[in-house]
């Protein structure tokens, strides 16, 4: 827990949007060592931010297609009328 990059964060409130944000940071660097195909040098820290961001999103944009805002196209989705995968 004391290592939680939200303990280190420069910011007066929390804002995750923000470009200062610990958060963000480490899911930048983390998605940058992806694209180069080095995911493998990606610390554990920027492992676990990415997984709790990508989460979170994934939650938002369900609950956006539940509420009928925004359809989440994916195999096996009402919205795309294609069949899921065996």
């Amino acid at each position: 827990m004391t290592g939680d990059p939200c303990f280190s964060c420069p910011l007066p409130d929390c804002d995750d949007g923000s470009p200062r944000c610990r958060l963000r940071q480490l899911d930048r660097s983390y998605e940058a060592k992806r694209r180069r195909g080095r995911a493998d040098e990606a610390t554990e820290a920027e492992r676990a931010v990415h997984a709790t961001l990508f989460l979170d999103w994934t939650l938002e944009r369900l609950a956006q297609a539940a509420e009928g805002v925004r359809p989440f196209k994916r195999r096996g989705s009402a919205w795309t009328g294609e069949e899921a995968r065996p």
